[in-house]
């Protein structure tokens, strides 16, 4: 309730947020909590202690189920066995001697079970590696065609089969949803199969990006990428009653093939590990043309279409693939960028 009125006041930065919505047994199971809350009557009983992580496969929470009316009961712990390692985390809370364990959070996500640890420690300062500084710059463009398009022209990564297959079962059992009957046992059971997919979708889909962005991290000390609308983009052809659209089905099927590659969370990612590597994200301006400009004398072809996959330039003659020549240009405009914010003059205090 706090950021929502933050939001309608206008305190609270970004977006405007939507009315606060009550959890039912259908929405997601998930509790929070901090290790320095106390439980029970105020004052009555101890806090809650910080998850110990002992050895690399058990977390111990102390005095999660502790309570004022039951003292036999207040050192209960309670001792959880995780499927993968926190050989990771326990490396970092050993050799960072500042960092706290803030929160931790239980969650239930398509029939599995996760605990996610929040920790705070104090920022360092990264310093570039010499593979980064020998890479230099990279200009990405991200489409539909191509999902994404890297300015060395070396590669151009696509989805991987496997998540494009289970896209298609997702919607295929989405399909066998829609004629089902509601209340009805066969409904239950494939409404547990499509979160189970969906939540398997979703794992493949971020570690694909997780890959991804920290291999450009690793490897280079500036990468320049698009401020993409991508609300706009995949806005509704539909229209209204007085004015309906045209090719809905079509753009219906092109926001689906937009949103599949989740743009969005692939630079949130690349903003935050750009950061602990010590690389620059440049974000260039939405409005620039970097498909319709030439990357080598910038010609500019105003009349270049969607479905045009190759630019040719009529001034000096370069034919190359559309979205290559715009991670050229993208590339260009981050070096240009970045150079103009560390040479500008910082501002008097006089």
């Amino acid at each position: 309730m706090k950021n929502y009125y933050a939001s309608k006041t206008g305190r609270r930065k970004g977006r405007a947020m939507g009315k606060p919505q009550r959890k039912t047994h259908r929405s997601r199971k998930s509790v929070t909590i901090h290790p320095d809350s106390r439980m029970g009557p105020k004052g009555c009983p101890p806090p809650r202690g910080q998850p110990q992580i002992t050895g690399y496969k058990h977390l111990y929470l102390a005095n999660l189920f502790s309570h004022a009316s039951k003292p036999d009961k207040k050192d209960r712990i309670l001792r959880v066995r995780v499927h993968g390692s926190t050989r990771r985390l326990v490396k970092a809370l050993q050799n960072h001697p500042d960092a706290k364990i803030s929160n931790f959070t239980i969650s239930q996500k398509g029939g599995y079970w996760y605990v996610a640890v929040m920790v705070k420690s104090a920022q360092r300062q990264p310093s570039l590696t010499r593979r980064q500084k020998q890479a230099d710059t990279l200009g990405i463009d991200i489409g539909i065609h191509n999902y994404l398009s890297l300015s060395d022209g070396s590669t151009v990564i696509q989805l991987p089969p496997l998540l494009q297959r289970n896209i298609k079962r997702s919607k295929n059992l989405r399909k066998k949803l829609a004629r089902s009957q509601k209340g009805s046992n066969r409904r239950r059971k494939l409404i547990a199969t499509i979160k189970r997919v969906d939540h398997e979708l979703k794992l493949q889909r971020d570690g694909f990006v997780h890959q991804i962005t920290a291999e450009l991290a690793r490897n280079y000390a500036l990468i320049g990428i698009e401020d993409l609308n991508v609300k706009g983009m995949t806005r509704s052809a539909r229209g209204t009653v007085d004015a309906p659209g045209t090719n809905v089905r079509a753009k219906s099927s092109l926001n689906r093939r937009m949103l599949e590659g989740i743009p969005g969370e692939f630079r949130r990612q690349l903003e935050y590990k750009t950061k602990r590597t010590g690389a620059a994200l440049e974000v260039i301006d939405r409005f620039y043309p970097s498909s319709k400009t030439c990357s080598r004398c910038g010609w500019k072809n105003e009349n270049l279409s969607l479905s045009n996959r190759q630019f040719t330039c009529l001034e000096c003659g370069l034919s190359l693939g559309r979205d290559h020549n715009a991670a050229l240009n993208i590339e260009a405009e981050a070096e240009r960028k970045h150079l103009k914010d560390t040479k500008s003059p910082k501002p008097s205090h006089d």
